[in-house]
């Protein structure tokens, strides 16, 4: 980890990093838009994207669509096997991948058309509801 600009940089990740910093908003309305700048500058094959707590930056041909057909190729499962669980538009990506798509009640508005389900609980609590109805 580094401290930068108040930012602490996570690095350690296979493929891309992790930015926190206490206010979100200023993730949002400073450092985003900064980093988008410098990878477009620069070139930098990042897909940048907004969660509730930071900004992740991964390689773009990395997502994780690619864990998942991962997942399906090596345990030789069928897509309409799988939930997925998201809250934040980079989670869309698992839509796609899976049979069924789920959301806690915080989950993006933008992402919320596209689950099956929608919890009632938000967060961890909307995650147990929504795993809770698998066995009932």
């Amino acid at each position: 980890e580094r401290e930068l600009d108040g930012c602490t940089l996570q690095l350690g990740k296979s493929a891309g990093i992790t930015i926190f910093h206490e206010s979100v908003d200023h993730l949002r309305a400073s450092v985003m838009p900064r980093f988008q700048a410098a990878c477009d500058e620069h070139g930098w094959d990042l897909r940048l994207s907004m969660t509730w707590t930071c900004i992740n930056a991964d390689l773009s041909f990395m997502s994780k669509a690619n864990g998942i057909r991962r997942l399906i190729d090596r345990l030789g499962v069928r897509k309409d096997e799988l939930l997925g669980i998201g809250d934040t538009m980079s989670d869309l990506a698992i839509r796609q991948e899976v049979g069924r798509f789920a959301c806690p009640s915080n989950a993006a508005e933008e992402l919320k058309p596209h689950a099956d389900d929608l919890a009632e609980a938000p967060e961890a609590r909307g995650v147990l509801e929504i795993l809770n109805t698998l066995t009932a």
